[in-house]
């Protein structure tokens, strides 16, 4: 149970750390956007409705007696206390957004400087496969079975610039992600 959450968190960190400037970019402009609700979110709590008066907690406390006297002059209701606040859901909503695009932003940037992220728990937790590098592309047989034909990553064309037989290790449970090892034996 444990290694398959661990594999999921790796393979979905290595999907902004694989395309890192289009995480970079999605995270600037959707937090610039996710920011401007977020804020939004804010002003509709605080505004205030036409005709409304002043309350009791933007008052100093000599000019609440002020204010009940003329309450009491013009036969108006006692003034009550605010209500006691409530979750704003659609801000905190646009805050985790935020922070999950940060996030993204972050491994993009990681992505684009090739930082291997995710390549040592690969390496450590990964299954062996022979593979051909060709044209960008990245051809293998999973242990079901099943062949995969990827993107070359962007961490492994260092080691595979020429196109031919090369070694990955690959998550068995998310072949997607993936470290080129080194030459094929």
């Amino acid at each position: 149970m444990i290694g398959a959450i661990a594999d999921t968190t790796i393979w979905l960190l290595d999907v902004p750390v694989d395309n890192g400037p289009v995480f970079l970019v999605l995270a600037v402009v959707g937090g610039l956007g996710t920011a401007a609700i977020h804020s939004a979110t804010r002003r509709v709590r605080t505004r205030r409705l036409p005709g409304s008066i002043i309350t009791n907690t933007t008052l100093v406390d000599g000019a609440r007696p002020l204010l009940e006297s003329a309450r009491a002059r013009e036969q108006l209701p006692r003034a009550t206390p605010p209500a006691p606040r409530r979750l704003n859901l659609p801000r905190m909503l646009t805050g985790a957004m935020l922070v999950v695009l940060v996030f993204a932003g972050v491994l993009g940037i990681l992505g684009t400087a090739r930082v291997p992220v995710t390549d040592a728990y690969i390496r450590a937790h990964g299954a062996q496969a022979s593979a051909s590098v060709d044209d960008g592309w990245v051809t293998f047989t999973a242990a079901n079975g099943r062949a995969y034909t990827l993107r070359l990553s962007a961490g492994s064309t260092d080691l595979a610039l020429d196109a031919g037989a090369v070694a990955v290790r690959y998550l068995a449970r998310h072949p997607q992600a993936y470290v080129i090892t080194g030459e094929a034996p």
